[in-house]
């Protein structure tokens, strides 16, 4: 039996409206989640990006403006 002050999930009070209350709640918790992963792989590829940028351009700088560069074949380390 839970306390008077413990949490309740969604379909736990016996109260339709404050259940419906509580899985809005949940789910807005589960989406501002899924936005930051959506942010934290942005920011991944970006720092991918960046680091690829700047190894075509020492790359190029060894072999002269003909040299061939890396291309799109590098995989980016920083992805776990």
């Amino acid at each position: 039996m839970a306390s008077a002050g413990a949490q309740r999930g969604p379909g736990e009070s016996g109260d339709a409206a404050l259940d419906w209350q509580l899985f809005g709640i949940a789910q807005t918790g589960k989406l501002d989640e899924a936005n930051d992963r959506a942010g934290a792989a942005i920011e991944t590829v970006e720092a991918c990006e960046t680091r690829d940028a700047a190894a075509r351009r020492r790359r190029v700088g060894r072999r002269g403006a003909g040299g061939a560069g890396l291309g799109r074949q590098t995989a980016c380390a920083l992805i776990p």
